[in-house]
């Protein structure tokens, strides 16, 4: 990622959604994970990016309204209706992370190949930062 502001915002989407994924194994979330849903929804909203992630902040607040119940301190499923919630929203982010949102974005696909989208120029120092090796094939038109 090159733009700051996306990377970083990608980064948290990233981190939490994978607590969540274990979270959704074990069918409890501890109140640490319920407050991190709450502060990426806030995070995604208050993003220069919030059109590209409009989707996922529904179906992450959806989430949070009516899919938990509060028992003994941690969250459980408040009903099935959550487990498609959930599932589309893993579906969404999953989309989203292997799509383009724009300048420098660098999508990583299930296979693990990186394909890298600029719209602008980018100094192989900047590529540097982010690889510690660096393949470029340049096919001239």
């Amino acid at each position: 990622f090159f733009d700051g502001d996306l990377h970083q915002l990608i980064q948290t989407l990233t981190v939490v959604t994978e607590q969540l994924k274990t979270d959704y194994k074990a069918k409890t979330f501890p109140n640490s994970s319920k407050k991190a849903m709450v502060q990426l929804a806030q995070k995604l909203k208050g993003s220069a990016f919030e059109d590209d992630f409009k989707k996922i902040i529904n179906f992450l607040e959806s989430i949070l309204e009516d899919g938990f119940k509060e028992k003994k301190g941690t969250w459980v499923f408040a009903k099935k209706a959550y487990e498609k919630k959930f599932g589309r929203f893993i579906k969404m982010v999953d989309e989203l992370l292997a799509s383009s949102l724009g300048k420098g974005f660098i999508a990583l696909d299930q296979d693990l190949d990186i394909s890298i989208k600029i719209d602008q120029n980018i100094t192989l120092n900047t590529l540097k930062e982010y690889f510690t090796y660096i393949s470029i094939s340049i096919i001239k038109s």
